[in-house]
């Protein structure tokens, strides 16, 4: 008498972990019964088609939509330094780089701080001057040492004012070259203010029209950095508490990789599901916020337990298991397995023991090999 897969899966699991290699070798050649032998022709003519099987350390467990979007600490809104009337809008949309002007002003109180500036320019040079007269009476003994520290003391402190009022009208949106005209000439420049990137991004929701007119912080346009980007997904509350942060995701549509980064610890009451994210390299910007992608999170197979994947086509049923056909030569044998997920056209399954070294298992005409494993048994 023939005996069962079970009987052939416990022995799997005797084998020993030490000589686990040679043992499932030698269990493959020597389990004849459950194996039959079907000439070439004979495969041939029932259509008989195999693959080679591979090996894998993890599978895709269940699939869920998501969307791809911007976390927020890499949305960056840019606002307005000061009021004016908007006279140019350069870019609207698409990619920025730092620095890159996005639009123009008209600033009465860009006139204002020009003015502190050059005030402050003319205090610079009466102090200058000062510090110089000191120095000469100093060495004819007019003026004492203490005189002359009081007019180094003041100089200095009108330099750092100077410095300070230079920055805040960069800030403010006043362009280097105007800046360096305005210290040359003495002269007002024209009041425009440059609205500049302040990183790298894509451009979107532009708030202002050419001829408005803007408060001091009023927003202007958004910047988002799409690299990396995260994807949110709302996975029930059961299937959430299997997941862990830094595991893997994939995408199905996208040959994307990417790690949980963040589980709440709260769930929406309404749906029982919790918003985990998933955040991908996206380099070659693959994803856009707003897309809408089917991910599954990856499982790592046990210690010790040999993780495969072949075509779908391989699975059968066979005395009341699951099992895929070996296929060596003319010898095809029952292998019991156990179905770890199906998707797409992929079958993830471990065995009780490895496979051979490039194991093929037939992938076309199961049906006719159970037909002629149970017409082998009826025989006996």
């Amino acid at each position: 008498m023939k005996p069962s897969i079970q009987s052939l899966t416990s022995a799997f699991r005797t084998l020993s972990l030490g000589a686990v290699s040679l043992g499932a070798v030698l269990f493959w050649q020597t389990a004849s019964a459950t194996s039959i032998e079907v000439s070439a022709e004979k495969q041939a003519s029932l259509g008989f088609q195999s693959a080679v099987v591979e090996s894998v350390s993890a599978y895709p467990g269940v699939t869920y939509p998501g969307e791809a979007i911007i976390p927020p600490n890499q949305t960056f809104l840019v606002t307005a330094p000061l009021s004016g009337l908007v006279t140019k809008i350069i870019h609207i949309h698409g990619p920025i780089q730092t620095g890159e002007v996005i639009a123009e002003l008209q600033s009465p109180e860009l006139l204002n701080a020009q003015k502190n500036y050059l005030n402050t320019l003319s205090d610079l040079q009466a102090a200058q001057s000062e510090l110089n007269r000191a120095a000469k009476l100093m060495k004819t003994g007019v003026v004492s040492a203490k005189k002359y520290q009081l007019a180094e003391a003041d100089l200095k402190k009108i330099r750092q004012i100077q410095r300070q009022q230079r920055q805040d009208l960069a800030l403010l949106g006043m362009a280097p070259n105007a800046i360096d005209a305005l210290e040359k000439s003495h002269k007002l420049q024209p009041a425009v203010v440059q609205i500049t990137a302040p990183v790298d991004g894509e451009l979107f929701d532009l708030q202002i029209r050419v001829g408005q007119r803007l408060t001091t912080n009023q927003a202007i346009i958004s910047i988002g950095q799409i690299e990396p980007i995260v994807v949110e997904s709302r996975v029930p509350l059961q299937a959430a508490n299997q997941l862990s942060l830094k595991q893997k995701a994939q995408l199905v549509s996208l040959d994307l990789v990417g790690e949980i980064e963040y589980i709440p610890n709260f769930s929406d009451p309404m749906t029982q599901t919790m918003n985990v994210h998933i955040e991908f390299t996206n380099e070659n910007h693959q994803l856009r916020p707003g897309q809408l992608v089917t991910l599954s999170f990856l499982f790592e197979a046990e210690p010790n337990t040999p993780l495969y994947v072949i075509p779908r086509g391989a699975i059968s049923r066979y005395d009341g298991q699951d099992v895929v056909y070996l296929r060596q030569g003319t010898r095809i044998q029952v292998l019991p397995i156990e179905v770890k997920n199906i998707t797409g056209d992929r079958l993830y399954f471990t065995t009780a023991a490895p496979l051979p070294a490039n194991a093929e298992l037939l992938i076309e005409s199961t049906a006719a090999v159970k037909g002629l494993l149970e017409t082998a048994e009826g025989g006996e």
